[in-house]
């Protein structure tokens, strides 16, 4: 019969190895996950989420800029929309693509700069070696303003390029991949000014979308009036697959997804 102290010594081992597997398992950071519009999509950083009448919202956006959903599947094109999002002092929201690595590869991003204004910024991968883009600035899906061979600020290390400042609402993000091709984009055609409908308040010189600053002088433009602005990004070495999407922000607390659309590659 062994003795009791042996006993008492081995169920204690014991159940401090099990103490300690519960710590690893606690320590370990698992994502949520949610199928929402067909499509799976993870939480990141510290952010969580909610089904809330049909949409998505998506709260606890700290200050790192990490936080916010991930959709990870090499796709041709992801559109989301959400409620129209007011930037607080020093918030930023946009999309970026990452790589099989999760290694990040382009974005464009909305970022205040005070006075209910923020700049448009995109950045790209140094390794991808891109040293222009083409900028598109649209209204109801034409081209009012392109601006091909925009130089990019390509450095040893990510480097943010603006492509001008607006005082509208972001409404919705996107990335397009065809071929050698990407194309980001921000969107304020689900500015809350629409949504409202004929009748409805102008957001700033008779605009009802966005009034943005060009980052350059076109002809004799300065500025234009619209809801979408591409990043159009060409290379043949551009990556053929991808890891996915990720949908981020800082110091806007919450964002609420209101639809999801995928393309998948064949």
């Amino acid at each position: 019969m062994r003795p009791r102290s042996a006993v008492l010594l081995a169920v204690a081992l014991g159940l401090s190895a099990a103490l300690a597997s519960c710590d690893s398992v606690v320590d370990a950071f698992v994502p949520d996950t949610i199928t929402f519009d067909g499509v799976e999509i993870e939480t990141l950083g510290d952010a969580s989420f909610r089904l809330e009448n049909d949409r998505l919202v998506v709260t606890n956006i700290g200050t790192s800029g990490e936080d916010g959903i991930g959709l990870w599947q090499s796709v041709d094109s992801a559109y989301l929309t959400f409620e129209p999002i007011d930037l607080p002092t020093n918030g930023t929201f946009g999309i970026s693509v990452r790589d099989t690595d999760n290694e990040f590869l382009a974005s464009i991003f909305a970022k205040d700069n005070g006075g209910g204004r923020h700049d448009i910024v995109f950045d790209i991968a140094p390794s991808i070696g891109v040293q222009a883009v083409t900028l598109q600035y649209l209204l109801g899906g034409q081209v009012l303003v392109e601006i091909p061979n925009f130089p990019f600020l390509n450095k040893t290390l990510r480097a943010e390029t603006n492509a001008g400042s607006a005082d509208g609402k972001n409404g919705s993000t996107r990335v397009v991949r065809s071929g050698g091709r990407y194309v980001v984009g921000q969107d304020y055609g689900e500015d809350d000014t629409k949504a409202a409908g004929a009748g409805a308040p102008e957001a700033s010189g008779g605009c009802r979308f966005a009034q943005i600053s060009l980052p350059v002088r076109v002809g004799d433009l300065t500025s234009v009036c619209a809801d979408l602005v591409q990043v159009v990004i060409e290379d043949a070495d551009l990556p053929a697959d991808i890891r996915g999407a990720a949908v981020t922000g800082s110091y806007i607390d919450r964002f609420v997804i209101t639809s999801v659309t995928v393309d998948d590659q064949e």
